[in-house]
C-alpha cells in the first residue's frame, strides 16, 4: 500500500525524534564508573542477593539491608543482567536503560496509534526525552529504580485514562493493565508506586465515565488484587526478615513528617517547583501556560480531557511531595510523564491551528517550518544532554574515584587479590567493587578511613592526597599501579627520615646582590628574586610580588635522588586578586604543572597545597618549583616551603 504524504512526514518525523532520543538515552551509558550512594547500594545489594541465593532480603556485608525497604523488583531484574551479561556498569543500568526506552516509545506509541493524532504522540515523546531532570543521573541514565518506576507509572497513567475515556468499552482490559502497573510500580519502588497517582482520583470524580467507574465492582476487585499480590512479599519478608514492617512505616510512610537518615535536604516547600519548572522541565515549562490556555479554547473533547488529566496528575503530585521534609531532584521524576503529556497538548493544540488556516499551496512550507522549529528549539537540550551524559570523561567525583580506579586495577592486574584501600569518603561505592571481586573471584578488599598499624607489607590503593602524602613520608613504598587521582602502591618496610628534604624560604634574607633569596635552614640554597616588597606579607617583612612584568618568582630549582618519589609544595598567596599559582616544572620532560589547590586561610593569605609524585620516567633531571602569574594585576607571596619524599 502506498504511503500518504502525511505518513511519509509522520514517520520522518518520529525517525527523528525517536533516534536523537534513544542515542540520549543509551549513549556511553556503560562507560561512567558506578555512582556512589543508591545506585551503588541497589548494584551491591543485588550482587549479595546472588551470593546468599535469596530473592526476598536485600543483603549487605551479609546482614538484611537496614535502610532501604523497597521491594525488589529493580534488584530481581539487575540478577538477571548479572547472570547474563557479567556483574559490570553495564548490567547495573540496563533495566533502567530499556525502561526509558519503553517510556518513550509508549508516549509515541499512544497519542499516534491509540488516540490517532500523530503529532501528539511525537511531542509527547520529545518533550520527555529533552527533559533535563528526566535524562539524567539518577534516573534513566543510572542503575536506581527511578526509570522502572517512571515506566510502570507511566503504563498506570495511560491505562487508566483509556479506562475511563472510553468506559465501559474495553474497561476489563484496561483495568488488567492498569493494575499490573500498579503492582509493578509498588514492587519496584514501594509506597512511591503510588504517589505518582494521586491526581486520579480527582479526575475520577470529576469526569462522568469516572463516576460511572466508581459503581463498577471490577475496579474494586483490581484494587484488591493489587493489594493482596503485593502483601504476599511484604508478609513473606517479615516471616523471614523480623523487623522488616517496622523500617517500611519509618522508611517509607512516616519519611513525609521525619527524615531517619539525620538533617532534611530541602525540607522548603518551594524546591520541587523551583527545581521541576526552572530546571528539572525546561525548555519546555513555558509551554504548560499554553496547554492550558487551549483547554479552554479547544472543542476536541480528547485534548480537552488529557489536558486536565495530565494537570491534575502533576498538580496533585507535586504539591503532595512539597509537603514531605526532604527532597531529591529523583523523588520528584515520575511528574516527566505528565508534564510531557500537559505540554505536547498545548503544542499539538497551536499546530494544528495553524495548520488548518494555512492555504494548501503553502502546507509543505508550513510542515517543513514546523519541524525546522522543533530541532531549534531541540538543539539546545540536545546538547545540554549531550554534556551531561560525556560529563564523565573529563570529571569523576570525588567519593567515586577509588571505586573506579578497582575497576582499572583488577583488569591491569588479574592476580590483584588482597589489598587495602584507604579513603576518607564515605565507602558505598567502594563497597559496591569489593562485593564484585569477592563474588567473581574471592578478592579480598580491606577498605579504611585511616592508614592503619598493619599496612607495612600490604598493597594500598587511595585517591587521598594526604594519605599519599604521609605513606610516601613515613614507608619506604614501590608503585605499583596508577592513573590520574589513584595509586596503587605496596608498603615495603618503615623509613629513614633523614632521606627526607626540606626546603624553607621565608623572602627574609638576601644574596649580597639581592638577586636570590637565601633558604632559611641551608645557606648553600638560594631561590630566584623577581621582585618583592615591604608593603606586606604572611609573615616576616617581606613578600614576593608576581605581575605582568615579573610573572615568575621564588624559583626553587632541585634534583631529587633515586630514594625520593614525592614532591610536597605550598606557598602562601594573598587573596586580594586571587591570582597566581604553585609551579612544578621539569623541563627536560616537557612538564609544566600549574596548581591552585587551597589550603587553609589565614587573614589576607590563603594556603596553596600541592602534592606531586614524581613521573615514572623522571631519572633526576632538574625541577624548577615557583610562583606564577599570568595576569596583569600584581599579587603577593610569601612562605614557600618544599619537601621531598
Amino acid at each position: 500500500m502506498e504511503l500518504s504524504k502525511k505518513s511519509i512526514w509522520f514517520y520522518l518525523l518520529s525517525l527523528l525524534v525517536l533516534g536523537a532520543g534513544s542515542f540520549l538515552i543509551t549513549e556511553n551509558f556503560h562507560k561512567e564508573q558506578v555512582k556512589i550512594w543508591d545506585e551503588a547500594s541497589s548494584a551491591k545489594n543485588a550482587i549479595e542477593m546472588l551470593a546468599q541465593k535469596s530473592l526476598i532480603v536485600q543483603y549487605e556485608d551479609g546482614k538484611p539491608v537496614r535502610d532501604d525497604f523497597k521491594p525488589p523488583l529493580s534488584l530481581w531484574l539487575k540478577m538477571i543482567c548479572y547472570k547474563t551479561f557479567g556483574i559490570n556498569e553495564f548490567s547495573v543500568r540496563l533495566p533502567s536503560i530499556v525502561a526509558a526506552l519503553l517510556t518513550m516509545l509508549l508516549l509515541w506509541f499512544y497519542g499516534a496509534f491509540i488516540l490517532k493524532k500523530p503529532l501528539l504522540g511525537i511531542l509527547s515523546a520529545l518533550f520527555l526525552v529533552l527533559s533535563r531532570g528526566y535524562v539524567s543521573y539518577h534516573v534513566t541514565r543510572t542503575g536506581d529504580p527511578d526509570s522502572l518506576l517512571i515506566f510502570f507509572v507511566t503504563c498506570s497513567i495511560i491505562s487508566y485514562f483509556e479506562l475511563i475515556r472510553i468506559y465501559p468499552n474495553k474497561s476489563k482490559k484496561y483495568l488488567l493493565l492498569f493494575g499490573i502497573s500498579v503492582l509493578l510500580s509498588i514492587y519496584t519502588k514501594g509506597i512511591m508506586g503510588i504517589a505518582p497517582l494521586a491526581g486520579l482520583a480527582i479526575f475520577t470524580i470529576i469526569e462522568p465515565n469516572g463516576r460511572k467507574l466508581l459503581a463498577d465492582y471490577k475496579l474494586y476487585l483490581t484494587i484488591i488484587s493489587v493489594l493482596a499480590i503485593v502483601s504476599i512479599y511484604y508478609i513473606a519478608r517479615e516471616i523471614v526478615d523480623p523487623g522488616y514492617f517496622k523500617g517500611v512505616l519509618e522508611y517509607e510512610l512516616f519519611v513525609v513528617n521525619k527524615y531517619p537518615l539525620g538533617n532534611p535536604k530541602h525540607p522548603e516547600f518551594s524546591f520541587y517547583f523551583d527545581y521541576v519548572f526552572l530546571t528539572g522541565f525546561k525548555p519546555f515549562t513555558y509551554l504548560l501556560t499554553l496547554s492550558i490556555v487551549s483547554y479552554f479554547i479547544t472543542k476536541d473533547s480528547i485534548l480537552k480531557k488529557l489536558t486536565l488529566f495530565s494537570f491534575l496528575g502533576m498538580l496533585i503530585f507535586i504539591l503532595g511531595m512539597s509537603l514531605s521534609v526532604t527532597k531529591n531532584e529523583w523523588y520528584i521524576s515520575p511528574i516527566y510523564p505528565f508534564l510531557a503529556l500537559l505540554a505536547s497538548t498545548g503544542a499539538y493544540f497551536i499546530v494544528t491551528e495553524l495548520h488548518k488556516i494555512v492555504k494548501e499551496k503553502y502546507r509543505l512550507l508550513f510542515v517543513v517550518s514546523t519541524i525546522l522549529v522543533l530541532i531549534a528549539i531541540s538543539w539546545k537540550p540536545v546538547k545540554k544532554i549531550h554534556q551531561a551524559n560525556n560529563l564523565y570523561k573529563i570529571f569523576v567525583y570525588h567519593p567515586e574515584r577509588e571505586g573506579r580506579f578497582i575497576d582499572n586495577c583488577k583488569k591491569n592486574i588479574p592476580d590483584l587479590l588482597d589489598f587495602d584501600v584507604i579513603t576518607t569518603y564515605h565507602p558505598r561505592q567502594i563497597k559496591f567493587y569489593k562485593s564484585k571481586y569477592s563474588y567473581l573471584d574471592g578478592t579480598n578488599i580491606n577498605i579504611y578511613n585511616k592508614i592503619p598499624e598493619t599496612i607495612i607489607g600490604r598493597k594500598v590503593l587511595t585517591s587521598d592526597k594526604n594519605t599519599i602524602l604521609q605513606l610516601f613520608k613515613d614507608y619506604k613504598v614501590d608503585r605499583i599501579f596508577n592513573d590520574e587521582f589513584c595509586e596503587l602502591i605496596q608498603v615495603v618496610s618503615k623509613k629513614d627520615t633523614l632521606l627526607n628534604r626540606k626546603y624553607f624560604c621565608d623572602l627574609e634574607c638576601f644574596s649580597p646582590d639581592s638577586s636570590r633569596f637565601i633558604d632559611s635552614f641551608d645557606s648553600s640554597i638560594t631561590y630566584f628574586n623577581a621582585g618583592f616588597t615591604s608593603n606586606i606579607a604572611f609573615s616576616g617583612k617581606n613578600s614576593a610580588i608576581v605581575s605582568e612584568s615579573s610573572p615568575f618568582n621564588l624559583t626553587l630549582s632541585i634534583v631529587p635522588n633515586n630514594n625520593h618519589q614525592l614532591i610536597h609544595a605550598t606557598v602562601w598567596r594573598n587573596i586580594l586578586n586571587k591570582n597566581g599559582f604553585l609551579v612544578i616544572n621539569i623541563p627536560d620532560l616537557n612538564i609544566f604543572n600549574k596548581y591552585q589547590d587551597k589550603g587553609i586561610t589565614n587573614g589576607d593569605w590563603q594556603n596553596l597545597n600541592v602534592i606531586y609524585l614524581l613521573p615514572k620516567n623522571y631519572n633526576q633531571q632538574e625541577i624548577k618549583i615557583f610562583v606564577w602569574n599570568p595576569e596583569k594585576d600584581e599579587n603577593y607571596f610569601d612562605d614557600l616551603e618544599v619537601q621531598v619524599f
